[in-house]
């Protein structure tokens, strides 16, 4: 495998018994556990080195729940791997079951894998019918107060013919967002399958976040949007170590999803600016010089924000 990940999970195996152990050892994982395929229908294997260590708590037919630590951190996080039946009456179940298994308050939690269903009408193009929001999914999703988390790549995860779905995907609670703000999904090439596999990456350690300190940036506070976001989310609950706990949490989604990592805006911006500017040397009519003049503005002012960040880290140091 490319990604060497520590923990794989392959859904619709078709084999099952002493084949199936052979394979996962052979994809270099020492550990295994699986719910055997019915014939050519279903079938969950999940397999994972040591570098990792990892329990089974409940094992269905649609999803085996596990908790998982990573060496040498002592806090453990929990993944449902998940195959949703593509019969309608059977993917009830699952909802039931994962109802059952859900994790509240403080436990980082994540589901993942197929659904064979879609929470919005976007999620799905092409064939006969209209994409409709499937409501057992959707309930569970709102009750268990579970998050979308980040992806990157191609919109749709399944294909075939003129018709694409967004049927894989990976959701998260409160906590697991508090936990890995930078966890990303991508979408990866389809290979003898109709379905894109996923790649999870934390980009983080698996420690808990208050063993790494909060970091108030101070290039936040040159956004245009700081202050619209300071006064929304501002709120006094009881007691000033509180309200900044909330605020907090807000700040970290704030900088994920609107500020941005600063180095990755700058690469961004470079490659922007190299493409545009090379199509300029194609194109004697200087159409593009007002956008070129835009990307080189708005790159002046992430090298600001860069030097803000260097300014304050060599100040911590």
């Amino acid at each position: 495998m490319d990604y060497k990940p520590d923990i794989v999970s392959l859904l619709e195996t078709r084999v099952s018994g002493a084949k199936a152990d052979n394979i996962i050892a052979k994809l270099g994982f020492q550990y295994s556990h699986r719910v055997e395929a019915i014939g050519y229908s279903g079938g969950i294997w999940i397999g994972w080195k040591d570098t990792v260590r990892l329990e089974v708590i409940c094992s269905h037919p649609q999803n085996i729940l596990t908790r998982i630590w990573q060496f040498p951190s002592v806090h453990p996080i929990f993944i449902t791997f998940v195959y949703g039946s593509p019969n309608r009456k059977i993917r009830q179940v699952l909802w039931k079951d994962l109802r059952k298994s859900k994790l509240v308050g403080q436990i980082p939690w994540m589901v993942i894998s197929d659904f064979n269903a879609i929470l919005s009408s976007s999620e799905k193009f092409g064939g006969v019918s209209k994409g409709k929001r499937c409501p057992f999914f959707g309930d569970f999703v709102d009750s268990s107060k579970l998050h979308d988390l980040s992806f990157s790549g191609p919109p749709f995860t399944w294909h075939r013919g003129t018709l694409f779905e967004r049927l894989d995907r990976a959701l998260g609670n409160e906590a697991w967002i508090r936990n890995f703000l930078n966890c990303m999904v991508y979408h990866l090439p389809k290979v003898k399958s109709d379905h894109r596999p996923l790649l999870l990456v934390l980009n983080s350690s698996f420690n808990p976040p208050w063993e790494r300190p909060f970091r108030f940036l101070a290039g936040w506070v040159e956004h245009p949007n700081f202050d619209k976001f300071l006064k929304k989310n501002w709120e006094y609950s009881g007691s000033i170590s509180n309200s900044l706990d909330k605020l907090t949490f807000h700040f970290k989604k704030w900088n994920r999803t609107v500020y941005g990592n600063i180095n990755t805006r700058k690469r961004d911006l470079i490659k922007r600016i190299a493409s545009l500017q090379e199509r300029i040397d194609y194109d004697t009519s200087n159409s593009f010089n007002h956008e070129d003049s835009c990307l080189l503005q708005e790159l002046e002012n992430v090298l600001n924000h860069e030097e803000l960040l260097w300014k304050q880290k060599a100040m911590c140091d």
